[in-house]
């Protein structure tokens, strides 16, 4: 075990242990190794809504993307040099941005909103920041209501980047009434896994 840890002298240098430390010592946590190697990051606030989510990996994948600010929107897209032309898809009348994608367009809006009257919550839509510190302050309990919540805004968000997507690239659209179904029925099936999940959505309309 020793030599094996030796021969990886230069991995253990960058983690700041030295040879002596390690000759003296008769444990060795790989937990302890990695950490240091990794460096220490403040946690996000909104952590849980991707740990504790429920959702498919691929809706999770792309909200922790949108989380931290890197979907290739146009607003980024043509700071680079890329395009020019900034109009949203989705509504073609202002520039596309994470911000206005999720949820100032008024389809996005829409959706959300209708997402929103479903889990019973009396509020309308916010921008993107703003739905973020509105989940770090009232959806970040272990709750079914709270699961349900993330895990629904989880599918919201990548069926509207899916939507966005399909617009551009194959000229094909889906009404607002058609992307709740999809996202109310990948919700019921993610829940169904979830004991507690189940209970609370079986109480619940099926579709918005």
């Amino acid at each position: 075990m020793v030599k094996k840890v030796m021969k990886e002298k230069d991995a253990l240098e960058k983690a700041r242990y030295l040879y002596e430390d390690i000759s003296k010592t008769s444990h060795l946590s790989i937990k302890k190794i990695y950490n240091k190697l990794r460096g220490d990051y403040p946690k996000v606030s909104w952590r849980r809504l991707i740990c504790s989510n429920s959702g498919y990996p691929k809706w999770i994948f792309r909200l922790q993307l949108t989380a931290l600010e890197r979907p290739y929107t146009r607003d980024r897209l043509s700071k680079w040099g890329v395009i020019t032309k900034l109009i949203y898809p989705l509504c073609d009348n202002d520039d596309e941005s994470i911000e206005h994608l999720f949820f100032k367009c008024h389809l996005s809006a829409a959706l959300w909103d209708k997402m929103l009257t479903w889990m019973k919550i009396n509020r309308g839509p916010m921008g993107w920041n703003q739905e973020l510190a509105w989940i770090v302050t009232n959806a970040n309990a272990k709750d079914t209501k709270a699961g349900i919540y993330r895990l629904t805004m989880t599918g919201c968000v990548y069926y509207l980047w899916h939507e966005r997507n399909l617009r551009i690239f194959q000229k094909k659209s889906r009404s607002v009434e058609v992307l709740s179904r999809l996202i109310t029925q990948g919700v019921h099936c993610r829940g169904h896994w979830d004991r507690k999940l189940a209970g609370q959505l079986r109480r619940m309309n099926f579709f918005p």
